[in-house]
């Protein structure tokens, strides 16, 4: 009775301290920015105060001793939980609130110590309950494992609320690499069988959405750790499971996780995205728009993620997906317009997607493109959308222009400007572009007027400072947010594409999951432009078209590994070789011969502009770096091209300064390295032939791209010492 009295009298407090903070919450009227931010800087110092207390009480427990104390932790566990839902019940926009979340999760994740001892306690429990999943077998020990349970409940709800608001927790929380270890990787494989009991069930789906929600991130520091220690391995068999919810949460877990290289694993998961298309379609025919919990713009936004791997591309294609799409198109919702047309413009980066995709929505699409209504969302029209344009762009045009299939290249006239003159349609563009005819192509398409940066937006920062460091040497730099006007995005990216003499293609996770960039990428391969990769990200490794594109190509670093200012002087240098070969390349040969001859009296014979690549042409390719997707664009061939020679360069060419190098033979390089006491043969076994021409090579990449030439060598060639190693490179530096 006195136990039943407490319970009760307690129970009346918290519904009183409930009472007290509803009334707070709802006194809350957050209506301007400046009152949000002062308002959100008390909220977040108290916050700041609260973990503070939490962290020296968690660091001055071991996890055995904090368990067996249940009111202090979780007093502290709720606190910090309710701190998340409470969120949501201030009076203030959407955005706001984001931005709430964010500075919160970044708060937490200030304490590192704080997470280390909750992953510890997390770990402890797990293992003391490994076997039996938190369900007790005798009556005594039920108060216990209820208490166990609610710890492990309320640690792993944290983290999954703080995982999906911010990268910085994200960040913090694979740091403390033993949590997945010894806790996530084990608990996923070991209760995978036991899937039926509800404890378990629930403890494995929130160890997938905390993790699906740390690879949706796309960070690669934390796609370094989760990839290392094998969480992907730990979810494959959940692609299998009887419980059709895990499935999906296992595939769009690893839809995020994987690359195109990894993508056989799709092939037996089909039936899980004909569950995924199902649910998407009943969700259309449903008034709450939901199906099973799930709503159709959270479905959407799950199949388009799928659709990002060219390999589900195909089996997408494969299920009843295009009948849902086009009903969400021509619903009239403009949110689900706008999802659909989003999935469209993935999977028109196929080629044998696009003419089902031009039949099945032609008409619908034409209606779109048409449709002079402003949008509620105040986005404009439709026609100014950047998937619907994007789209059009991968059809060659035939929404905006049904008749572009039928007409020919020369509907410009010479004379004309660069944006009159071009095209009406991508293949007129791409037709000309392969012309180096000076009367039929502007000269601003065939020698380029300016520099051009493809980017994701979250890299702005970094891409301006390139941008202003660009402009400060005299290259003139075309950039969106500068340049683009009014009316069609995707015409302003092609006039810059075509207009520029090279493309800096900014690599990062989301610039390899952006359609719109990977369309700015392909055109600039697609119509031959210099392309020059930058590395925007730490630990990111390009996969997929993005990998495929790069090749072997060299890249420069400016992720923050090196100093900004030695990688933008390693960047003007290549830019200005770029500049030079573009005038080069469509010299006529008369002109380039006298030029030639005027400027270097007893040099090697002139560099005839015939020989030259004109813009457009092919690309040497094989099929094995095509691989089996079939893209239109020809890919880079296996080694970066030799340094560019200068009509002036003498026989040694532009990478060296040794006359008559490029024409050494295997034996002539093994002598030049036997009188310098260099062990090649040994060192170089795995570069295979090593005569003149690689030599040159080498000796231009040392020049031109130093990080370049140290990767190569680590790649190919094999030294005994430190001292070898340098006495190769000091000896290049004399050729």
């Amino acid at each position: 009775q006195q136990q039943q009295q407490q319970q009760e009298q307690q129970q009346e407090q918290q519904q009183e301290q409930q009472k007290q903070k509803t009334s707070e919450e709802e006194s809350v009227r957050v209506q301007t920015d400046e009152e949000y931010q002062t308002f959100l800087t008390k909220v977040i110092n108290n916050y700041g105060n609260f973990l503070t207390n939490f962290e020296k009480y968690m660091t001055s427990h071991t996890p055995e001793q904090a368990t067996a104390q249940p009111r202090p932790l979780i007093e502290y566990l709720s606190w910090l939980y309710e701190f998340y839902g409470q969120m949501g019940k201030f009076k203030m926009t959407e955005k706001q609130l984001t931005g709430y979340r964010e500075k919160a999760g970044a708060k937490l994740a200030e304490f590192q110590g704080l997470i280390d001892s909750l992953c510890r306690c997390a770990v402890y429990l797990f293992q003391q309950h490994r076997d039996d999943a938190f369900v007790s077998q005798s009556a005594e020990d039920e108060t216990k494992f209820e208490h166990e349970r609610i710890y492990a409940t309320l640690i792993l709800g944290n983290f999954h609320n703080y995982t999906d608001c911010s990268v910085s927790f994200c960040v913090t929380l694979s740091k403390s690499e033993f949590f997945f270890t010894e806790m996530v990787i084990p608990a996923l494989v070991g209760w995978y069988d036991k899937q039926d009991q509800e404890l378990a069930k629930a403890t494995v789906n929130s160890l997938l959405g905390l993790t699906y929600n740390m690879f949706f991130k796309n960070n690669s520091e934390i796609y370094d750790v989760l990839s290392r220690v094998g969480v992907v391995d730990s979810v494959k068999p959940y692609l299998k499971s009887s419980d059709v919810e895990l499935q999906v949460h296992a595939l769009i877990l690893i839809a995020f996780a994987l690359d195109e290289s990894q993508a056989d694993l799709y092939l037996g998961a089909k039936e899980v995205m004909e569950f995924l298309v199902g649910h998407l379609a009943d969700s259309i025919s449903r008034p709450d728009r939901r199906s099973k919990g799930y709503h159709t713009i959270e479905l959407a936004q799950c199949v388009n993620r799928l659709a990002l791997n060219d390999v589900n591309k195909t089996l997408l294609m494969e299920t009843d997906l295009l009948p849902a799409l086009l009903r969400m198109c021509s619903g009239g919702r403009e949110d689900e317009v706008a999802a659909g047309l989003d999935i469209l413009f993935t999977l028109s980066f196929l080629p044998a997607n696009r003419e089902r995709i031009l039949a099945e929505f032609g008409d619908c699409l034409r209606v779109l493109m048409a449709d002079q209504t402003q949008r509620q969302d105040g986005r404009g029209r439709w026609r100014e959308a950047r998937s619907l344009q994007g789209l059009d762009f991968n059809l060659d045009e035939q929404l905006s222009n049904p008749t572009a299939a039928s007409r020919g290249s020369g509907d410009s006239k010479p004379g004309q400007s660069a944006a009159s003159h071009r095209p009406q349609t991508a293949r007129q563009l791409r037709r000309r572009a392969t012309s180096t005819d000076p009367e039929t192509v502007p000269a601003c398409v065939l020698q380029g007027e300016h520099v051009m940066i493809s980017y994701q937006h979250e890299c702005k920062a970094t891409v301006a400072r390139i941008k202003e460091a660009l402009a400060k040497a005299g290259i003139r730099v075309w950039i969106d947010y500068e340049r683009m006007g009014e009316g069609s995005t995707l015409s302003a990216m092609a006039d810059a594409v075509e207009c520029s003499y090279a493309v800096l293609m900014c690599m990062s996770r989301k610039y390899k999951d952006s359609n719109n960039c990977r369309v700015e990428a392909e055109y600039a391969w697609r119509l031959g432009k210099k392309v020059v990769p930058l590395l925007l990200e730490q630990k990111y490794k390009p996969t997929g078209w993005l990998g495929l594109m790069l090749g072997a190509n060299l890249y420069y670093d400016f992720s923050g590994k090196y100093s900004f200012d030695v990688k933008i002087n390693e960047l003007l240098r290549v830019l200005s070789e770029a500049r030079a070969a573009s005038k080069i390349v469509h010299e006529p040969a008369e002109a380039a011969a006298a030029a030639a001859a005027s400027s270097s009296v007893g040099a090697a014979a002139p560099v005839k502009a015939a020989s030259a690549r004109p813009v457009g042409a092919s690309r040497p390719s094989s099929a094995a770096s095509l691989g089996s997707t079939g893209r239109e664009h020809q890919f880079p061939s296996a080694y970066p091209t030799l340094p560019p020679i200068s009509a002036s360069s003498t026989a040694g060419g532009a990478g060296s300064r040794t006359p008559g190098l490029r024409s050494w033979s295997a034996d002539e390089t093994q002598r030049w390295a036997e009188e310098r006491s260099l062990n090649l043969a040994a060192a170089a076994a795995s570069a295979g032939k090593l005569a003149g021409e690689e030599m040159h090579f080498l000796c231009g990449c040392k020049r031109s791209a130093p990080e370049a030439f140290y990767r190569l060598l680590d790649k190919f060639f094999v030294f005994e010492s430190l001292h070898d190693l340098a006495a190769f490179a000091n000896a290049l530096d004399d050729l």
